[in-house]
């Protein structure tokens, strides 16, 4: 997610990572979809053009953790990585 925080301003990396937060702690399938599209909107709305194409291209990479058990997702503490 570091990647997302070089495509906006450093004014703006703290706005910035409640929303990716928003998107990593979701714990289901439709709580990361409605954040995700939250985070998308915002982009769009902000004119945040580079962090938008790169969410567009890096959504398989991002959701992929969906899949993975949630007792994997406990020990993770940096959800920037």
């Amino acid at each position: 997610m570091r990647n997302a925080l070089a495509k906006v301003q450093k004014s703006e990396h703290s706005r910035l990572a409640l929303l990716l937060k928003s998107v990593v702690n979701a714990t289901t399938e439709e709580m990361f979809n409605f954040a995700w599209r939250h985070l998308l909107i915002v982009a769009e709305v902000k004119g945040k053009y580079k962090l938008r194409v790169w969410l567009g291209k890096s959504y398989e990479e991002i959701s992929t953790y969906l899949n993975f058990p949630l007792e994997h997702w406990m020990k993770i503490n940096n959800i920037l990585e």
